[in-house]
């Protein structure tokens, strides 16, 4: 399916030496003369002083609608001859400025402006132009054609499915449309592959959704999401089995110390860990900021807090699940945060907290 060629050349050049040139420079030097020049309106600075330019330029306006657009189709077919694609958009989008109201010239101008866009990549503006078409000739095949084109690269695949087969209406053998419609399969066989895969992932997260929903309403542990949920990367509360609310439960955990302005991050905390269990490991190796060893597993106080602000003493071998069980604890964004103080100082730090309550 070639790409229709509606115009002839106006003149043929005579008398232009060409020895010793090569065809690009004979192109150059035709294109100074005002009679061949391929762009009347970007002739350049020494057009402006060119009176055979100026009456030029004043005769691609004469004459009737239709006269000055045929003339711009033509210029813009002669480009398309010469795979200058711009300027063969430029003259087909001037011819159908005119309005001129032949319905042959408006057609052609479209198709081939779609065309154009075809190959530089702008597939909306090709939908729009080849609608034009069809909105004056419903049988055109070369619109519905390229409009399948533009279709299978924007994914829309049922409509491109349907142009292809008014294509395929007396055209079936056509090499082109064979081509394209074996494109069109194996992309539809691709999208159907992926959707397939979305549909599973979302069936998985939903299966998981419900599972990790299930466990917390079993153990009757609320969680409560803020308006901004804090990016904790791969850490998330979670479920050892994703799909079985009854497998082990682990959480993400933060241990603060106010006194310090120091924290601690613990990816995944099981459920049945006690908060022994997390200081021995946390404490295991001393932190290069506890310069006075305050912070060991024995002479620490952990709290969590309430969802009125309040605090509850942690009991150090005391399962996570139990704490997060107690009816005043809530836990934010899938996060339990842990405030630990030296017991030594703990008595001062609760009294100077509820004084700056």
């Amino acid at each position: 399916m070639s790409e229709p060629s509606e115009a002839t050349p106006v003149a043929q050049a005579t008398d232009v030496p060409t020895r010793d040139k090569t065809s690009e420079q004979m192109f150059d030097e035709l294109n100074k003369i005002p009679f061949f020049m391929q762009s009347l309106d970007e002739a350049g600075d020494e057009a402006e002083e060119n009176l055979e330019l100026e009456a030029l330029k004043a005769m691609a306006y004469e004459g009737e609608p239709h006269e000055i657009a045929q003339n711009f189709r033509e210029h813009g077919n002669e480009c398309f001859k010469q795979k200058q694609y711009k300027e063969a958009i430029e003259y087909y989008t001037k011819a159908i400025a005119q309005k001129c109201g032949h319905t042959d010239i408006e057609i052609a101008c479209y198709s081939n402006r779609a065309g154009c866009n075809l190959i530089f990549g702008n597939y909306r503006k090709v939908l729009d132009d080849c609608a034009q078409v069809l909105k004056r000739d419903p049988k055109h095949v070369k619109a519905y054609y390229r409009s399948a084109k533009a279709l299978i690269v924007l994914k829309r695949l049922d409509e491109a499915e349907k142009c292809l087969d008014v294509c395929k209406s007396g055209n079936a053998d056509d090499p082109a449309i064979v081509l394209l419609e074996k494109e069109l399969i194996t992309k539809k066989k691709q999208q159907e592959k992926l959707l397939a895969e979305k549909a599973r992932r979302e069936q998985s997260e939903a299966l998981r959704r419900d599972a990790l929903t299930n466990a917390l309403k079993q153990r009757s542990i609320r969680v409560v999401a803020s308006e901004e949920s804090p990016d904790m990367g791969d850490a998330k509360l979670h479920l050892e089995v994703p799909e079985d609310a009854s497998s082990e439960l682990f959480f993400p955990t933060i241990l603060l110390y106010p006194l310090e302005s120091q924290s601690d991050f613990v990816p995944a905390l099981s459920e049945h860990s006690t908060a022994q269990d997390l200081l021995n490991t946390v404490f295991e190796t001393p932190a290069e900021w506890d310069t006075s060893a305050e912070y060991r597993p024995n002479v620490v106080d952990a709290f969590i807090q309430t969802s009125t602000g309040g605090l509850v003493k942690v009991g150090k071998r005391v399962p996570i699940l139990k704490v997060l069980q107690h009816p005043k604890v809530v836990v934010m964004d899938g996060i339990i945060q842990l405030i630990v103080v030296p017991k030594n100082k703990t008595a001062e730090w609760l009294a100077t907290r509820k004084t700056q309550a």
